[in-house]
């Protein structure tokens, strides 16, 4: 059975209103190597987020580069499988300042090999803030003989 396991967000709580061009998302306890990770940023000014670098390869999977105003969210959204030896902080840099909001997940009992198989984006628009999304973020793979 797939499961959520841990999590790690920037900013720390309680939330602190203050612009940056990056952030040091912590890298959640209890990643062994071959879980698959799920990394979200999101940026009320950043219309794009550099692919992060570390000991695993993120790999890009929905990205919003839409921002016209400070209401619009640019939102990207990267996968990866662990390496088992993450720790630490993995930064995230932005083209711009402004106030950054980023997590990530990590998952156990998934598939080693091909852990998430597919994404859908869709589009939500309110009276003031517009962002494409993933509607359905990942279809994570059961390991074998998992149910």
């Amino acid at each position: 059975m797939v499961s959520f396991g841990n999590v790690g967000s920037y900013p720390p709580s309680p939330f602190t209103h203050a612009a940056t061009t990056s952030m040091a998302i912590p890298y959640p306890s209890g990643i062994v190597a071959g879980a698959p990770m799920i990394l979200v940023a999101l940026n009320s000014e950043v219309t794009t987020f550099t692919t992060p670098t570390g000991v695993t390869t993120w790999t890009l999977k929905q990205s919003n580069t839409n921002v016209a105003s400070e209401t619009d969210l640019a939102m990207y959204v990267w996968t990866t499988k662990a390496a088992g030896t993450e720790s630490g902080t993995l930064t995230v840099t932005g083209n711009a300042s402004g106030d950054m909001v980023g997590a990530i997940a990590v998952y156990t009992g998934a598939d080693a090999t091909t852990p998430i198989t597919t994404t859908a984006a869709s589009t939500t628009t309110n009276s003031t803030i517009s962002t494409t999304s993933p509607s359905s973020l990942t279809a994570l793979s059961p390991a074998p003989g998992a149910s």
